[in-house]
């Protein structure tokens, strides 16, 4: 309790609105588990750092479970690539299994790692934290301006951890150029509750009150509301200059 409410909590008070990531260790607490302290910490929005993966100091980085779903995890090598080799910790299988069991949203990279190894990082890259694909969507061919008409969509979390920014889900309407005609949020979306590796389908009705010959349905993510282009990536094509996705 002292631990908590001399040291994590007023750090958590002090920094309302930055991200505060807490090192995994189990010398502070005298032998007795760390791990209620953590899952706090974590309830409370502060995420955890695991230092020393692929190394004896930890067995895969499943330390890092109280965070998962409500902060993100960070993890980091225990030494530098030389003494790293000579461990022989250094293969991709190895880093996968602290990935696949800690489920990081940032992991350190060694240069020397990626020389040898660019297409397994390349693709270790796309599975930090959250990796949105839109899998499939179905809708009308055309749309006519003032009738309503369904949408369907159906997301896969290709990543290893949720998002744990804010994210909102929006349709837009697009002239030739790419620009902006009309925007509608989908109220309805929650991509913070898109898990990895579960398939989402969601289904809505949409109207809008125009849509010239030509315009094009496209997709955004956005972190605010008040944001003029999208925030956010997806893992598909069809991404214009202002970030949207046409459907």
């Amino acid at each position: 309790a002292g631990f908590r409410d001399n040291f994590i909590g007023p750090y958590i008070d002090a920094f309302a609105h930055t991200q505060l990531m807490l090192p995994w260790t189990a010398a502070w607490f005298d032998g007795k588990s760390p791990q209620p302290i953590y899952q706090w910490a974590a309830e409370h929005g502060v995420g955890i750092r695991r230092d020393g993966i692929c190394s004896r100091w930890s067995k895969d980085a499943s330390e890092t479970a109280p965070a998962y779903g409500h902060a993100p995890v960070v993890l980091e090598y225990a030494a530098d690539w030389r003494d790293t080799v000579k461990a022989g910790d250094d293969s991709p299988e190895e880093l996968m299994r602290y990935v696949k069991a800690g489920r990081p949203s940032y992991v350190q990279f060694h240069s020397e790692f990626y020389r040898a190894q660019p297409d397994f990082c390349r693709m270790l890259a796309n599975k930090m934290g959250y990796h949105f694909v839109l899998t499939q969507a179905k809708l009308p061919r055309t749309i006519k301006p003032g009738a309503a008409f369904p949408l369907e969509l159906t997301w896969l979390n290709d990543g290893v951890a949720p998002i744990y920014e804010p994210c909102k889900v929006a349709m837009a309407l697009l002239d030739a150029d790419g620009k902006v005609i009309s925007r509608q949020w989908l109220d309805g979306s929650h991509p913070t509750a898109w898990l990895p590796d579960t398939p989402v389908t969601e289904t809505f009705q949409l109207q809008f009150d125009a849509a010239p010959t030509g315009s094009r349905l496209a997709i955004g993510l956005f972190r605010h509301d008040g944001d003029a282009d999208p925030t956010y990536r997806l893992g598909i094509a069809g991404r214009t200059a202002g970030g949207w996705y046409v459907l």
